[in-house]
Parts: C-alpha cells; sequence; structure tokens
C-alpha cells in the first residue's frame, strides 16, 4: 500500500465578510481617516494647534514636539486623551467626526 504525497492546498481566500470590523473598529477608522484629513487639509494650522494646547492638552504638545506632522493623526488617534476620552463615551466620536479643524478636535479631548 503506498501512500501518496498530499498536494499542497491553496489557501482559501478571505471571505469580506471574515474581514468586517465591529463598530468600534470601523468608528476607529473613520477617526483616523478624518484626522488625517484635517491634518492634510492644513499642516502649518494642525503644528500650530498642536503646539497651543501645552497648558491644556500638554500631550498634544508633547505629540507635537515629538513627531513629524505627517504623524500626527496616529499619534492623536493612539493618545491617552484620545483613548480615555472614548473609554468613558464612545460616542463622542460622531461629535469628532463633524470637527472641521484640528483646533476644533483638541477642544472637544479637554
Amino acid at each position: 500500500m503506498s501512500i501518496s504525497p498530499k498536494a499542497p492546498q491553496q489557501p482559501k481566500p478571505r471571505e469580506a465578510s471574515a474581514q468586517q470590523l465591529s463598530p468600534q473598529e470601523s468608528d476607529r477608522l473613520a477617526l483616523g481617516q478624518h484626522l488625517s484629513a484635517l491634518v492634510r487639509a492644513d499642516p502649518k494650522e494642525a503644528n500650530a494647534a498642536m503646539r497651543s494646547s501645552q497648558e491644556h492638552l500638554p500631550e498634544m504638545f508633547l505629540i507635537a514636539q515629538s513627531y513629524p506632522v505627517s504623524q500626527f493623526a496616529q499619534a492623536l488617534l493612539n493618545s491617552d486623551s484620545m483613548h480615555s476620552l472614548l473609554s468613558r463615551d464612545p460616542s463622542r466620536v460622531k461629535e469628532l467626526l463633524q470637527a472641521s479643524d484640528l483646533r476644533s478636535l483638541l477642544e472637544m479631548l479637554g
């Protein structure tokens, strides 16, 4: 009795339903995209807004000191201030998504 080796199986393509995001993940993704858009819309203003928050939101000032403007959105999304706000009240994402500029969004964090 001979045993023939099995042919390697092709990995199954992932189905779209397997990649669906939870509501929280979806909100976080949308918020990250919104933050990126706000920073890209006016990088100089974004830098000024982050730096002007030294007394009110020192974490934002530290981000402005530590990261290039191109990384502000990701750093802000991962900040303790953002995590704290969203863990206390996840529904605030909708308010944050309505912010028309980064300065007004930062005011919502404080």
